[in-house]
């Protein structure tokens, strides 16, 4: 590819920049999972009581996230995961990925 004078490098950035976040995305959907403790990602519009009550039944609620739709899920009993993604959960992180997530002030 040759550069030309005048021309934009900014395709050129968007689209590694979507190569590389594509990238980062499946190394955490792919990676193998601890699913006792995870970071449970819910709908934003839904309200406290529903994400509360989603995340309660799945298991026991270890801390909350940043916003106020992310919340910290433990269970011993198998398959977590995959219980608060049935009960409406978006996405679950693995809990040593979750770290970010965390609201260091854990009011819930």
């Amino acid at each position: 590819m040759r550069f030309i004078a005048g021309s934009s490098a900014l395709p050129m950035i968007l689209l590694t920049s979507f190569v590389c976040g594509a990238g980062l995305f499946c190394a955490l959907i792919i990676a193998p999972v601890d699913e006792t403790t995870v970071a449970a990602i819910f709908p934003p519009w839904w309200s406290p009581a529903q994400i509360f009550g989603a995340a309660g039944s799945s298991g026991e609620i270890a801390g909350s996230g940043l916003w106020r739709s992310i919340l910290v899920v433990h269970s011993d009993e198998p398959m977590l995961a995959s219980r608060l993604r049935a009960r409406g959960a978006l996405m679950t992180i693995p809990s040593f990925r979750y770290a970010a997530c965390q609201n260091s002030e854990q009011k819930l």
